[in-house]
């Protein structure tokens, strides 16, 4: 499981997320082909592996 941590909302953080693609499935016929859970999942895996530094960096390097 992924810890959390249930903290008062940082500057720029969105006052609300929304994690229901229905509005967009019907405003864009557009499908999520990915649960929630599915995508947290592996962005958190992603997040312990260490990749996003090489991620980070070559963002760097474009900008």
């Amino acid at each position: 499981p992924v810890p959390t941590r249930v903290a008062p909302r940082r500057a720029g953080d969105p006052p609300a997320l929304v994690a229901d693609p229905t509005h967009a499935q019907t405003l864009l016929q557009w499908k999520a082909t990915r649960s929630l859970e599915e995508i947290v999942t592996t962005a958190w895996r992603w997040m312990q592996s260490g990749r996003q530094k090489n991620a980070l960096q070559v963002a760097h390097l474009v900008e």
